[in-house]
């Protein structure tokens, strides 16, 4: 997705909305089912310890999303599944080990109706090397 060190961005979905009023995006309807990835690209290798993907409100549920780096072959590997917490119910991803990778992604996120977050909050470390 990216060629430049330093980036984020997502891929998938119809839509790309912006509520300013609640500081939230809005990516794909609900009776959609494109995989929708959000990609960051680290500078310098990075190891992504949590991830807690914010519902706007309970008719958004968080429901699923994978945490995966890509590996020096150019794979993505599964680090960690994310479980739905609270009310309303955020996803939560929680890695374990010593993962230094430049490239991460949340994978194939979903909540319930639309495709809508109220924001993503990102723990970890670049590797000291």
């Amino acid at each position: 997705m990216f060629q430049t060190c330093g980036s984020w961005g997502y891929s998938g979905g119809q839509e790309e909305g912006c509520y300013d009023n609640k500081n939230t995006i809005f990516l794909q309807p609900a009776p959609e089912t494109e995989v929708q990835n959000i990609e960051f690209f680290f500078c310098k290798k990075s190891l992504i310890q949590r991830v807690t993907l914010h519902a706007p409100h309970a008719g958004h549920n968080a429901e699923k999303g994978t945490l995966q780096y890509m590996d020096a072959g150019g794979a993505w590997v599964t680090a960690a599944q994310g479980i739905p917490t609270g009310n309303p119910k955020d996803l939560v991803i929680s890695s374990a080990g010593d993962k230094y990778f430049h490239r991460w992604r949340i994978h194939d996120w979903r909540c319930a109706g639309n495709q809508w977050l109220a924001g993503i909050d990102i723990s970890g470390q670049e590797d000291a090397a």
